[in-house]
């Protein structure tokens, strides 16, 4: 459950990311307007994609830092810890072009990538969700499975003579030979 309200809350952010830098700056009079340089000469696409990146990547990612922080500890890294590093690679490489493209000629700007790292996280979350519901699928199967199993079972003590003796399933043994009659269980 904690996992779907992650996914839920990344997606809220993380799809505004890709729309602002992978759509609207391709058609006209949004690439215009996003262009424009407004506050300390960080253009608009900048300012709104670090915005809506930063939520996801320490609020959704939040699970991920901590997870790889304890296995930094153990030192035993895991898939959290590659998320948490490339994310942050890709979040901190965009704080710095942003940064960058504010101090240095506009000809001269630097491609910043806040939808990788919103993006990742998002879709790692969509992975995890997909993999608890899995898993919980696949626990009720189990437990349907089980209550298929019968309380006693049809020990066979002469074959010859179809001599059977009822026994609880559980004082079933190695080698002994079983006999199900049909539409039993």
């Amino acid at each position: 459950r904690q996992w779907r309200k992650d996914l839920l809350f990344a997606c809220y952010f993380s799809i505004p990311v890709f729309v602002i830098s992978m759509i609207l700056t391709q058609i006209s009079p949004f690439k215009n307007w996003l262009a424009d340089r407004s506050w300390l000469n960080i253009s608009r696409e900048e300012l709104l994609t670090f915005a809506l990146a930063t939520p996801v990547q320490f609020i959704s990612g939040r699970r991920f830092y901590m997870e790889a922080y304890h296995s930094v500890k153990s030192g035993i890294l895991g898939m959290a810890f590659l998320i948490a590093m490339g994310t942050s690679t890709a979040y901190f490489f965009s704080v710095f072009a942003v940064a960058y493209n504010a101090y240095e000629k506009p000809d001269e700007t630097i491609h910043q990538c806040f939808e990788s790292s919103a993006l990742l996280i998002s879709f790692v979350l969509l992975g995890k969700c997909m993999e608890s519901l899995a898993k919980s699928e696949t626990s009720s199967a189990i437990t349907k499975l089980a209550e298929l199993s019968t309380p006693f079972a049809h020990l066979v003590e002469d074959d010859s003579k179809n001599d059977y003796r009822d026994i609880p399933t559980s004082l079933v043994q190695l080698d002994d030979v079983i006999a199900v009659k049909p539409g039993e269980k």
